[in-house]
């Protein structure tokens, strides 16, 4: 047996998976999958009532399809909360090859190259707000207690403007500079 699944959290509460089940004798399934606390929803929809030579294809076709699948309801709802799992079938060998270990570097190197982007205007921001005894950020860190802590100085200087310090209504984590540390 082998099952792959793109899962996607809907909500701290909820997650959608799609995906694709092999197994010998009942063929390959296209899985559907709806998460809720305790509850699990999977809607098996069997696509090859046997694996045969154009089984691999199908498996190919339907991984495809589950991938855009998982890209419009990430669009829909605007989650980046995606991950990948595997399960071969052997008992107690579950691999949870997670994508959000790669999601979180590409986040960090976003934030980086944003970092490099914001510096310029940043300084020139504390130059002219030291000039009018205005609102100087000395330090500002970003952190979860005992986790990841991040240097945002300056990309809180960057939204500083006539003394008055302007955040747009979004989570930290999203904001030009910053990414999810909670990770």
């Amino acid at each position: 047996a082998f099952d792959g699944m793109f899962r996607r959290s809907l909500s701290n509460f909820a997650s959608f998976g799609v995906g694709v089940r092999a197994v010998a004798g009942k063929g390959i399934a296209w899985l559907f999958q709806l998460e809720k606390g305790e509850f699990v929803m999977k809607i098996p929809v069997t696509i090859c009532p046997r694996l045969d030579a154009g089984s691999a294809i199908a498996m190919m076709y339907i991984t495809f399809l589950s991938s855009v699948i998982d890209g419009v309801v990430g669009d829909i709802i605007g989650s980046s909360k995606a991950g990948i799992s595997v399960h071969d079938g052997t008992a107690g060998d579950t691999k949870s090859n997670n994508i959000s270990l790669l999601r979180l570097k590409k986040a960090r190197a976003d934030a980086e190259r944003q970092v490099a982007l914001m510096k310029g205007p940043a300084r020139s921001k504390r130059k002219r707000e030291e000039e009018r005894n205005g609102l100087v950020i000395d330090k500002a860190i970003y952190y979860l207690d005992g986790g990841t802590r991040l240097d945002v100085t300056a990309q809180i200087q960057f939204w500083v403007t006539d003394s008055s310090l302007y955040l747009p209504s979004a989570p930290k984590s999203n904001l030009l500079g910053f990414y999810d540390i909670s990770s």
